[in-house]
Formats: structure tokens, sequence, C-alpha cells
């Protein structure tokens, strides 16, 4: 290594160097300049690179290079210019470019190449232009070109292609999609999708008020059914029986106030009242504005957490290393497996699942080279509030971010629940629920200001 970079040797006590090996030059930050490696290379080791966020310049793989592992050159930031893959590169890890957002311009994969796995490309920023699969790629895995917002011309997937595994083209923008497979998973326009809510509220003597609400891409109620029968016969009951009462939410967002742009029914005006706070609740307006001042519930202090399973995770990307620890009062460290002693830990920008929230921990699914893995986090490395300070129903359209300040990662469709938790900077940050996916939420930035105009509607 010297001031201009890193010049490997092409031999070493007369051998050559054929392979750099696992994890060589793995999160070297004194590492600066452009990285040069021998002709006679012909593979390159897991990690082998991993964080070299110093390395700049343009990367130049060796001619005979066939095999690139997993990690490879992961969050290697500095690296610019064309990625120019060898022909003869048959395998590329998971992750091996991972974060290299430096790199620029079309990215053509190798005719040998029968399989992009995990994460390979995932958050190449820079990327510009077409993608075409090689013929002889059988499966595409997750989030193999994520993030990639560049990609914004043809995308072309050939007939040998079996496997799309889920987001593996999330955020790329192709403006036309070629795919005798059938298998891309191109997400209708969140404007167009319906979204079906409910909620429920005490009524008169504290019989419950039960409502499901249909919304459509905008935020507007579409449809609303309310079970009032618990209330008083042919009094309460009335705000299920009239349609008229209904018929004052249909076409609007929200939130409802009686006396403003709801009228209660007369001899039904609890009842009534029950129905617009379990409007507001299925919508996430959590505020309760009452002129009548007959309303005789406070606003809950504390807003939950939303409800998360396996099934429905929060995607999130890991904005520091995170330790993994095997029980909720992350006491005890966890371990890769059972076969490796070593600690576990998640990597920074490794693209993770929240699976459940509790008043100190975060669980947690994240991602190793054989698959994803369960465990725990603390909540303060993930989250800087220890619960979200309010939930509201977007206003707006606007663009989230993977970071206070990072690059764009979606946006929150009107209409969509929020819930804000916490604060980096001049950015907040909020959960929100995905158009699309098997995530039901994720967790990304928003410009204050644009929160509270866009989101808030403030």
């Amino acid at each position: 290594s010297t001031d201009a970079g890193l010049n490997i040797p092409a031999e070493v006590e007369g051998l050559p160097v054929r392979e750099i090996g696992k994890k060589a030059f793995s999160s070297q930050e004194n590492l600066t300049g452009q990285l040069i490696l021998p002709d006679s290379v012909t593979a390159i080791g897991s990690w082998a690179f991993y964080e070299c966020d110093g390395l700049t310049g343009q990367l130049i793989l060796p001619a005979d290079v066939t095999a690139i592992s997993a990690h490879a050159f992961q969050n290697c930031t500095g690296l610019t210019g064309q990625l120019i893959l060898p022909a003869g590169v048959t395998s590329i890890g998971t992750q091996a470019f991972s974060g290299c957002e430096g790199l620029t311009g079309p990215l053509i994969l190798p005719d040998g190449m029968t399989s992009v796995p995990y994460g390979a490309f995932q958050n190449c920023t820079g990327l510009t232009g077409d993608l075409t699969i090689p013929d002889g790629v059988t499966d595409i895995g997750e989030y193999a070109f994520a993030g990639c917002t560049g990609l914004t011309g043809t995308l072309t997937i050939p007939a040998s292609v079996t496997s799309i595994a889920d987001n593996a083209f999330e955020d790329c923008a192709f403006t036309k999609i070629i795919d005798p497979s059938g298998l891309v998973d191109v997400p209708v326009d969140a404007n167009e999708a319906d979204k079906s809510l409910s909620a429920t509220a005490a009524g008169f003597a504290g019989g419950e008020v039960s409502v499901s609400v249909t919304v459509d891409g905008a935020g507007k109620i579409r449809q609303l059914v309310i079970d009032a029968s618990t209330q008083t016969e042919h009094i309460g009951t009335r705000v299920m029986e009239e349609p008229d009462f209904a018929e004052q939410f249909i076409g609007q967002s929200g939130p409802f106030v009686i006396g403003e742009n709801i009228d209660a029914l007369s001899g039904a005006t609890i009842s009534s009242m029950a129905v617009v706070e379990a409007v507001n609740k299925a919508l996430g307006f959590t505020k309760i504005i009452d002129p009548s001042g007959l309303v005789d519930v406070q606003p809950s202090a504390t807003v939950d957490w939303p409800s998360l399973s396996e099934d429905g995770y929060c995607e999130f990307i890991a904005l520091q290393k995170m330790d993994v620890y095997r029980d909720e009062a992350c006491s005890t460290r966890g371990t890769c497996s059972p076969a490796r002693s070593y600690d576990a830990y998640i990597a920074r920008n490794d693209v993770c699942r929240i699976t459940k929230i509790t008043q100190s921990c975060v669980e947690v699914q994240y991602p190793t080279s054989s698959g994803y893995y369960a465990g725990y986090v603390r909540l303060s490395d993930v989250f800087s509030v220890s619960a979200p300070t309010e939930v509201v129903t977007s206003a707006g359209k606007t663009s989230t971010y993977k970071s206070a300040g990072g690059n764009t990662w979606g946006s929150i469709e009107k209409g969509t629940r929020v819930f804000a938790v916490g604060t980096s900077g001049n950015y907040t940050a909020v959960i929100y629920e995905a158009a699309s996916g098997d995530r039901a939420y994720r967790l990304a930035y928003v410009p204050t200001s644009q929160y509270e105009e866009t989101v808030a509607g403030r």
C-alpha cells in the first residue's frame, strides 16, 4: 500500500498471486487511493475489500478472474466509473458489490453466470441504462438489484430464468420490461389500490361500535360499513340504518369532527360520536377535536408501535454496526451459527427486518451468507425514542430516504399510515405502510419540513 493506492504484487516470494484471500483487507480504513490487482488473480475471496471506502477510482478486474465471492467489495463507496466484469466470471457472491454507489454507467453481466444472488448489486445507485440478464441465468436473488434507481431503460429477462425472489428489482425505474418468464413482479401504482381499515370505539353505555373503512390510493373513503348493533334499538342503531349518515364520510379523507364536517344524528349523538372516533382511529388520527365537549375520552399519552410479525415485518437499513443478542434482555451475545463461535453482528448498510418491538429491544432478522438469521438488538441501536411520538394518515405523497441526507428509498403515498419515531438532524424518522411486497412497513427518513407539511398536513 502506498499514498497512491493499494498495489498488490503479481508474486510473493516467487509464487504467483492467484487469489485475494478471505477478509484480506476487510474494513481497512487506512487504505486510500486506487486498487491495482495483478493479472495473475483469478478469484477474490469473501469480505476481501469489505468497507474499504477509502479506495477510489475505477475498479479494474483482471481478465482471468472467474469468481468474486460474497461481500468482496461491499460498501466500497469510493470506487467510481464503469464496472467491467471479465467475460470469464461465472460466480458473483452475496452482496459482492452492494453499496458501491460510485460505480456508474451500464452494467454488463458475463454470459457464464447462472445466478444473481441476494443483494449482489444492491444500492448501486450510479448504474444506469438498460439491464440484460444473460441467457443461462436461472435464478435472481432477493434484493439483487434493489435500490439501483439509475436503471431506467429496458429490463430483459431470458426464458432460462425460473425464479425471481421478492424485491429483486425494488426501486428500479425500468421503462420497459421484456420478460418471457412472466416472473417479474411489477407493483401496481399505490394510487390505484384500495386499502381496508377497521377500528372500534365506545358508544352509548360503553357498547362497542365498529367500522370497516375502504380508502383509495389518495386516502379518501370509498366505503364505510358501521356495526352499531350494541346501541339502543332504533335510536343509536340509526347510525348504521340511515344511509345519509354514512354518506357524509364518502369521498373525504378526514380527520372528522362532529359539528364541523360531520352532522350527528338527532337523539343519537353519542353513537354518532363513536362512529367518528372509530373512523378517525382507522385512518390513523389520534387527536380528538370535540367542540361539543361531550367526549369523555383522553388521547393516549403514548402511541403503540405497529404490530409486526414474521409475515409482516418492518424493513430497515442498518446505519451502524449493531451487536446481536440471543435474548430479549440483550445480555447474551448471539453467534453466527451453531458451527461458528464468533459473535454475530449486523453490518452497516445491511437490509434487515424488524419482527417485534418491545420497551427495550428489537427482534430482527438479519442477512448472512447463509440466509436470514434471527436475534435481538437494543432498541436504542435502531430508534432514538422509546415509543412513536404520533401516528398520522399522510396528507400527501412524499419521497423517503435511507438515512438523514441519504439516497431515496421509495415514497409515502397519500392516505398511508405513518408513525413518527424520532429525529436525526433536519429529518424525521418514520415507519410507514409499504405499498406492496411481503413487508408491512418500512423505516425511513423524511425532511422534517416535508413531514410537517406533506405528511402531517400541518
